[in-house]
């Protein structure tokens, strides 16, 4: 069912009111022979119809569409419509069962957007024509793009906030909090998985631990837009407790290839709209490798379109018009004066490196 809210459309027309339309979701995908129904949540305004523009956002580890909650009510009087899902046990997306939970790795990711993008559009009538992903979600868009090259006829941009780098460091980064989480799972989690007397227990991250991964730099110091996280409160926009998601936490930490051995194609993105976001305050994802992601994304020896922000890892949730309002103002202008979309590309996937998939052999 679709739900009608009246919102302010910006502050220079406070007298004027829209009509945004918010919408959910449910599309069926089949993935390693499991079908589950994926949650999508879509925000529409009616009045920004003749500039059809429709996004689609990607989030990162361990969280949920949660995280554009506040990205979509800072840009409704910017973009017509405003979509975002959730991976699989995670927010309200089914999740997968028993050894699926391992199974379960980047090369599932992108099969599965490919199928809510595809799902959307044939179910509903939505066609995704840009995609925006934040941390590992900034990773799956391009992989999913190298694996479904046919998406670029309908994909025409690619905002990426502090996207996961494709080498080792940030495996690293995870690892302490794996090392932290695993150890209190009971027993036969891992293989069970989605049992229902599994679903019990309930485990809580220390919030400094939450913090110092995810709201402060390099040297521990914390983030501006942290402030608003109180003492002792883990971050709202976090599936962290959820025991479904510190199953599939445990599949990627048991998988035996891991994120440094994905090899994505140099200039992937070529020809697309991008703009990519990084920050020094970051304290997961440095924004010397960020330009460098994005470097490589583009096909170039130097980034372009990559803007700095001085926000937390989470700045997209947190305060996304000061985060991201200078990054995402730019990226809609550039697609503004983006070309049309190139003839039909052929839906053969290029050759990949056998390192690319990660699921668990």
């Amino acid at each position: 069912m679709a739900t009608a809210i009246k919102t302010v459309s910006s502050p220079s027309q406070a007298a004027q009111t829209t009509s945004i339309i918010q919408e959910t979701f449910e599309v069926p995908i089949t993935i390693l022979g499991e079908t589950l129904g994926i949650a999508v949540e879509c925000t529409t305004n009616p009045e920004l119809k003749t500039s059809p523009l429709t996004t689609l956002g990607l989030h990162g580890f361990a969280h949920n569409k949660r995280t554009f909650e506040n990205f979509f009510k800072a840009y409704s009087d910017q973009v017509y419509r405003q979509c975002a899902f959730d991976m699989p046990g995670h927010g309200g997306s089914e999740p997968l069962t028993g050894m699926d939970l391992i199974r379960f790795g980047l090369a599932q990711e992108t099969e599965l957007t490919q199928q809510v993008i595809k799902g959307l559009q044939t179910m509903y009538g939505i066609k995704i024509t840009d995609l925006i992903g934040h941390s590992k979600g900034g990773l799956t868009v391009p992989l999913a793009i190298a694996r479904h090259p046919e998406l670029k006829n309908t994909i025409r941009g690619a905002f990426l906030d502090a996207p996961a780098p494709p080498e080792e460091a940030l495996w690293l980064k995870v690892l302490p909090l794996l090392k932290l989480v695993l150890p209190l799972l009971p027993k036969g989690l891992i293989i069970l998985g989605d049992h229902p007397e599994l679903r019990a227990p309930h485990v809580e991250i220390p919030h400094e631990v939450y913090r110092q991964l995810f709201l402060s730099d390099a040297a521990g110091k914390m983030c501006p837009d942290a402030a608003s996280i109180s003492d002792g409160q883990i971050d709202p926009f976090s599936d962290i407790e959820s025991p479904r998601t510190l199953t599939q936490l445990a599949g990627f930490h048991l998988s035996r290839k891991g994120l440094g051995r994905i090899n994505l194609p140099y200039g992937i993105l070529a020809g697309l709209t991008v703009a990519v976001v990084g920050s020094p305050c970051d304290g997961l994802m440095s924004l010397e490798s960020v330009q460098s992601t994005a470097a490589h994304l583009q096909g170039k020896s130097e980034a372009s379109n990559v803007f700095t922000s001085s926000c937390s890892h989470m700045g997209i949730a947190l305060d996304p018009k000061t985060c991201m309002g200078e990054a995402f103002t730019a990226y809609l202008k550039m697609r503004q004066n983006s070309t049309p979309p190139p003839k039909q590309v052929q839906q053969n996937p290029p050759v990949i490196r056998a390192n690319y998939d990660l699921s668990f052999q």
